[in-house]
């Protein structure tokens, strides 16, 4: 029995000794060949702006329509990495109400009362007895997403919906300016670059975030002149340093 206990112990001690606070950075690049510098257009037809969270997964898509027609964006061309932005599940909801009057007798709660236990408590819970006129009424509400969308002419539309995607990730936008007749795809792909991670050292009970990233800095002096990137360290209630939102425009 010692003999066990001495090697839980070994091993939680070991566990604890090896477990270490970091602090992690990376910057975010459009891949090769997806770079905005290579695109000559001075007056976009569309554009898209990414918003990431601190896990690095998208949160929002937003499509801005730069022309004077109408655009439309198909939903089930469009995709991420391999995942369609158009969720063709069904959402239901429903909230009953129901009001009574006259005279009834709740036999759970009564059994309650009484110190009744046990399974007669249980199955009697919900039973009333006596006489009770009322009305019950339900709402079901079905949230559904849309095949289709369109965007009026200079407007935008934002895709609020959570894509946990595997680096590098690519977005497919399919749309139409007349009016569905043929459809161009924007199509944009980015990579993470210059990734980092670094130990912070523990002082007492408290762990040394500045050091963590004074560490990073003195490897990386331009790190937060980078057009995107994330810096987080997972165990503080710190907000993430990031610029996170993703441009690209065709």
């Amino acid at each position: 029995m010692k003999k066990l206990i001495y090697i839980i112990l070994l091993i939680v001690l070991t566990s604890c000794g090896a477990y270490k606070y970091r602090v992690e950075y990376f910057s975010i690049k459009h891949a090769p060949g997806h770079e905005r510098d290579n695109k000559s257009i001075t007056e976009p037809s569309i554009s898209m702006l990414i918003t990431l969270s601190c896990w690095a997964n998208i949160k929002t898509i937003t499509i801005i329509n730069h022309t004077d027609s109408t655009m439309t964006i198909d939903k089930t061309q469009s995709f991420v990495n391999n995942s369609t932005i158009y969720d063709p599940e069904i959402t239901v909801k429903s909230s009953s109400s129901y009001s009574s009057k006259g005279s009834s007798l709740n036999v759970g709660a009564l059994t309650g009362a009484l110190g009744l236990r046990g399974p007669l408590q249980g199955l009697l819970s919900g039973v009333s007895v006596g006489k009770s006129d009322g009305l019950s009424n339900t709402t079901t509400t079905y949230d559904a997403d849309a095949p289709i969308v369109h965007i009026p002419p200079h407007g935008r539309i934002t895709f609020d919906r959570t894509f946990y995607i595997i680096w590098p990730f690519s977005v497919c936008i399919a749309y139409s300016t007349n009016r569905g007749q043929s459809y161009k795809n924007l199509i944009t792909k980015y990579i993470k670059t210059d990734m980092m991670s670094y130990d912070v050292p523990q002082e007492g009970r408290k762990f040394n975030l500045n050091q963590g990233l004074r560490n990073m800095l003195s490897h990386k002096p331009d790190l937060l002149l980078e057009d995107n990137f994330i810096i987080y360290a997972s165990w503080t209630d710190l907000d993430t340093i990031s610029k996170n939102i993703l441009y690209d425009y065709q």
